[in-house]
């Protein structure tokens, strides 16, 4: 009987030498597997980092060209002194005795609308007092 259990221990380490043999084998399978997979990601990174870099220096470019047009709306609210007479596409008139808006739209050359646009105050008075300030178009518009 001694022979049997020698055969038999014999084939117990044989097929766990051979589970063993597999074993290996799958597992080096995957750990070839895993470096294929990390090889990809590695190339991933890079073309994504470059891919990054590109759009960076694209926002530089778009927030410098931000900052050129912010400046130059900055520059366009700085007052600018006026070296001549200003021409304001509105003047202003006085009423004078039995002036009506009618009467002095004729005379200004506009029309009664324009005159009851500009001065709101009117509320639709046909009637001016004396002295009283309109504003009308201007006779260079």
């Amino acid at each position: 009987m001694k022979k049997f259990e020698i055969n038999t221990f014999s084939l117990l380490a044989v097929t766990a030498v051979a589970l063993l043999f597999g074993l290996v084998v799958l597992v080096i399978g995957q750990i070839q597997n895993l470096e294929s997979r990390l090889a990809t990601l590695v190339d991933e990174n890079a073309t994504l980092s470059a891919q990054v870099n590109e759009q960076l220096a694209v926002n530089r470019t778009l927030e410098n060209k931000v900052a050129d047009l912010s400046q130059n709306i900055d520059d366009l609210h700085q007052p600018v002194p006026v070296q001549d007479p200003a021409l304001f596409p509105i003047s202003r008139v006085l009423a004078r005795r039995g002036d009506t808006v009618t009467a002095l739209a004729a005379r200004e050359g506009t029309e009664p609308s324009v005159i009851f646009a500009l001065n709101r105050w009117l509320k639709g008075r046909e009637n001016l007092e004396i002295g009283q300030p309109i504003w009308i178009p201007s006779p260079n518009n």
